[in-house]
């Protein structure tokens, strides 16, 4: 990360079987970890991090959500001006909750649902996204703050 001013950190582990959360939750500290020591040592000046969006008190969120914002308050510990935006499903051709949904719809005609699916989102697209992170470097107000982003 020599020589670089603004990292952007989109990395969202997802690995193995829901039973499995642990480890992925491991795996999502120890790269934010890495990721925010690397950034103090190499004098990154600017984070730029999308995580999720909830609206529940912590006691009340998921392993899956709490691990992303674990990895936001570890990416604040780093020493550069750190932007976190949480976003719910980001929609888009090529992303991977419009993927899985294209599959399972394509697929399944009928299809028993998890209790998660009467969860309520405020989904997004991935263009509108993107052009939050570009933006962002532009205005100055967004260092060191967090922002929830919704439809």
């Amino acid at each position: 990360m020599k020589g670089i001013d603004v990292a952007y950190y989109l990395i969202h582990s997802m690995e193995g079987k829901s039973k499995d959360w642990k480890k992925f939750a491991e795996i999502d500290k120890k790269v934010a970890k890495n990721f925010a020591d690397a950034s103090t040592e190499c004098g990154v000046k600017r984070i730029i991090y999308v995580g999720g969006l909830a609206s529940i008190p912590d006691s009340e969120m998921s392993k899956h959500m709490s691990s992303r914002k674990q990895v936001g308050e570890i990416l604040k510990s780093s020493e550069a001006k750190t932007t976190v935006f949480r976003a719910s499903v980001i929609l888009g051709k090529g992303g991977g909750g419009f993927e899985m949904m294209r599959y399972l719809v394509e697929r399944l005609p009928v299809m028993v649902c998890p209790k998660w699916v009467l969860t309520k989102l405020q989904p997004i697209y991935i263009d509108d996204v993107v052009e939050y992170l570009y933006e962002s470097l532009n205005v100055k107000e967004t260092e060191n703050r967090t922002f929830d982003l919704g439809s």
